[in-house]
C-alpha cells in the first residue's frame, strides 16, 4: 500500500473521499492527444552549430561592421564586470554580520497537525479488517481453478500484508496498542472491539459484540472453505466485494470524524485504501459478470 506505493499497478483510478480532494490523475500521453511525438535531438547538437550556421544572415555582414560590433561588445563586458565586482563587495559587506535566513524555512511556532483517537481506533479496527481478507485470499489457489481470481488473490495478499506492517508500525511509532499481525482472527471475527469502530457501534444491547463493515461470520468463513470450482468463485467475489465495501465504509466514517485525518501519514493511507479497494471492487464485479 503508504504507498505508501505498496500497491499494485491500478492505484489512481478512484477519487479519495476526502475533505482535501481527489487525487490528480495523469493526463493522456502526448500521443494520444495529437499523434506522434516528434523527436527532439539532444541540447548538445544545436550549441554545437557554429554562429554562421544558428544565425543565418551573420555572415553577410562586412568586416568592419563586424569589427565595430566586437568593439562596442568588450567596452560592455568591462562595464559589466566593474559593476558586478562593486555590488559584490557591497554584498558581502553587507551580509558579514550574518547568513541571511533561508527562503521558504517555516517559522518557529508553526504546529504540525497530530494524530487524534479516531485515527488510531481506523488503524486498530483496520488490521484484522484487511486479516480477515487474508483468510479469504488464502483459500483461492485449492479453490479456484480460474487464473485471474488466483492473481487478484495474490495481489490482494502482498498489498493487504504490507498495509498490515505499515499499521501497527505507525501504531508503535504514536505509542498505540498494536494488535498482532494476524489482526487477532478469534478477536476480528467475533468483534472483539466492541464499541472502538469506525461506527462506534460496534457493541450490541445484549451485550455481544458484532462484526466490522463488511467482515465475514464465522459460518460465511467455513462455507467459503466448503466449496470448489464455479461456485467458489461467485462466493468468494460476493463475499471479497461486500468486504472491500465496508472498508469504503470505514474510510468515509474516518473522515468524518471531527479533526480525523490530520496527520499526514494517516491521510494517505485511508487515501490509498480508498482508492485501491474501489478499483478492485470494479474489477472482482467484471470477473462476477464472466461467471456462468
Amino acid at each position: 500500500m503508504y504507498r505508501l506505493n505498496l500497491h499494485s499497478d491500478h492505484r489512481g483510478s478512484a477519487e479519495s473521499p476526502s475533505r482535501r480532494g481527489g487525487k490528480r490523475v495523469p493526463g493522456p500521453p502526448p500521443e494520444a492527444e495529437g499523434g506522434p511525438i516528434l523527436s527532439r535531438g539532444p541540447p548538445s547538437a544545436y550549441f554545437s552549430l557554429s554562429p554562421l550556421t544558428r544565425y543565418p544572415g551573420v555572415h553577410s555582414m562586412s568586416r568592419s561592421a563586424t569589427s565595430g560590433l566586437v568593439a562596442v561588445l568588450v567596452g560592455f563586458a568591462l562595464v559589466l564586470a566593474g559593476g558586478c565586482a562593486t555590488g559584490a563587495g557591497q554584498e558581502s559587506t553587507a551580509s558579514s554580520p550574518g547568513l541571511p535566513p533561508l527562503l521558504g524555512a517555516p517559522a518557529a511556532d508553526t504546529v504540525r497537525p497530530g494524530h487524534s483517537a479516531a485515527d488510531v481506533q481506523f488503524m486498530i479496527d483496520m488490521i484484522p479488517h484487511h486479516a480477515q481478507a487474508l483468510v479469504m485470499a488464502a483459500l483461492v489457489p485449492e479453490r479456484s481453478e480460474r487464473r485471474e481470481i488466483n492473481l487478484l488473490a495474490e495481489r490482494m495478499a502482498i498489498s493487504q500484508r504490507g498495509e498490515i506492517a505499515l499499521m501497527r508500525q505507525w501504531l508503535d511509532d504514536v505509542g498505540a496498542p498494536v494488535p498482532p499481525s494476524d489482526g487477532g482472527m478469534d478477536h476480528a471475527m467475533h468483534g472483539a472491539h466492541a464499541g472502538h469502530g469506525a461506527h462506534g457501534d460496534h457493541g450490541a444491547a445484549d451485550g455481544h459484540a458484532v462484526l466490522m463493515p463488511g467482515m465475514l461470520t464465522d459460518e460465511e468463513i467455513a462455507q467459503l472453505a466448503d466449496t470448489r470450482g464455479d461456485a467458489f468463485d461467485r462466493l468468494f467475489l460476493t463475499f471479497m466485494i461486500r468486504h472491500h465495501e465496508g472498508a469504503l465504509v470505514m474510510v468515509d466514517a474516518l473522515f468524518a470524524s471531527p479533526g480525523a485525518a490530520q496527520d499526514d501519514f494517516v491521510y494517505m493511507f485511508a487515501s490509498d485504501v480508498y482508492a485501491d479497494q474501489t478499483t478492485e471492487i470494479h474489477h472482482m464485479n467484471q470477473m462476477l459478470s464472466r461467471i456462468p
